[in-house]
């Protein structure tokens, strides 16, 4: 009788917890998609969050374990390539640079395996079967913060990935209607979340569905760009300043899609909560000899997604490093070194502006490092401060990530050279 019932109640416990796991394993698989075709994806033998990956101590070291052999590049399948791109351990340095398409660019300078896919013609293909089966609204309360961050940066992955140039100009056009029918889906979906997905989020789909507007030719984006310079900056970098620039992204679509008698969803984003901005605007800073330097004023900073996101990739990615202060992004490099570094600091001051610094002579080139000196990453979009203890030791703003104190050469940064400056006597 015993028997019976330890059998009857075992079998009632197993298939409870199955039944339990049921929404996890359909959550993860709608997520990553299934495994099986990716079986032939590189499985990098260093990863970030390990004590192998803490012990490097540059970030050419970082670089170097990241490749892919060559011999293993050419034979793996395009899907098992995307899958590796996506798991590039350096993929995500593109967040530490002021501009989306800047980060990007930098990666992709220093990745193989990017390289490859770029050369790949199905790779657009196999990126919109991976991006269709993925779903912003699957969402667990119990999820920590690491598996809410994850399923963010995820979408904000592929989404990057799949508005590069290189990847849309091998999609036909019904491809590309399918792809802009899944951003406005996606769009959609990552309102509905909530807080989760913020308009940084929000941000990215829409990029994406900006670049391939731009792909198909449409006349009516390309006006309203040439009209409106917010718009034209966003489509070109990604940065943006108000969620009405989103709002003339989606709308665009939305019509686009409906003049092909494409199903599509018609909805208008708008985000409630009180980190999403809504009149930022531009301005200017001065140089200590009276120069106007543009800058953009934020008034509204990250919600707490959007923070975790950034340092758990700063704490993964740079263990070594040391963090000053929370991700921020109403400042950035340039502001922190050349304007203000006080906490109070609310500019974004862009590279194109940065060098009237020393163009109207308020500093002047030294030939090496210096305590305090203000120091330009030369091709790589960054500066910094050095410190009195140590001239190899600065402390700068990882793009709209946190302000970090690191050794010179360990950084998302892989700079050319260094060009240090000095007030001018």
């Amino acid at each position: 009788m015993f028997r019976k019932f330890f059998i009857v109640f075992c079998s009632i416990s197993i298939a409870t917890v199955l039944l339990l796991s049921i929404p996890s394993i359909m959550m993860t698989y709608a997520q990553e998609g299934n495994d099986s075709k990716h079986s032939d994806a590189y499985d990098y033998p260093v990863k970030p969050g390990t004590e192998a990956w803490k012990a490097l101590k540059t970030h050419d070291e970082m670089i170097q374990v990241s490749q892919v052999p060559e011999e293993i590049l050419k034979k793996m399948s395009t899907s098992g390539l995307v899958e590796t791109v996506l798991n590039y351990p350096l993929y995500r340095d593109r967040i530490a640079f002021n501009t989306i398409q800047q980060g990007f660019d930098a990666v992709a300078a220093h990745s193989n395996s990017l390289q490859a896919l770029f050369n790949r013609q199905d790779a657009g293909r196999e990126l919109l079967i991976r991006y269709q089966s993925m779903d912003p609204t699957i969402i667990e309360k119990s999820w920590t913060s690491g598996q809410r961050t994850e399923h963010l940066g995820q979408f904000l992955d592929i989404e990057v990935l799949m508005a590069q140039p290189e990847i849309l100009v091998e999609l036909t056009n019904e491809e590309l209607y399918s792809l802009l029918t899944e951003t406005v889906k996606k769009g959609k979906g990552k309102a509905d979340t909530g807080e989760m997905f913020s308009i940084h989020s929000q941000a990215r789909t829409a990029w994406l569905a900006g670049r391939i507007l731009q792909q198909l030719d449409d006349v009516v984006i390309k006006q309203k760009a040439s009209e409106n310079r917010d718009l034209q900056t966003f489509l070109n970098d990604g940065t943006f300043l108000a969620e009405a620039t989103l709002n003339e992204v989606y709308s665009r679509a939305q019509q686009v899609l409906s003049d092909e008698s494409k199903e599509s969803e018609t909805w208008v984003y708008s985000s409630s909560d009180d980190c999403t901005p809504r009149t930022e605007s531009s301005g200017y800073v001065y140089t200590p000899n009276g120069s106007p330097v543009q800058v953009s004023v934020r008034l509204y900073d990250y919600c707490e997604d959007d923070k975790n996101f950034h340092m758990e990739w700063e704490d993964d990615n740079f263990p070594n490093a040391i963090r000053l202060r929370d991700p921020s992004r109403k400042y950035n490099c340039y502001s922190y070194a050349w304007h203000d570094q006080s906490v109070n600091n609310n500019k974004d001051l862009q590279d194109y502006d940065v060098s009237k610094y020393w163009e109207d002579g308020s500093y002047t080139i030294e030939p090496y490092d210096f305590p305090y000196a203000k120091v330009m990453y030369e091709n790589a979009g960054h500066a910094a401060i050095s410190l009195p203890s140590s001239a190899l030791i600065h402390v700068s703003k990882w793009g709209w990530g946190s302000l970090m104190k690191h050794y010179l050469f360990y950084s998302p940064y892989a700079p050319t050279g260094y060009t240090y400056y000095k007030r001018s006597s």
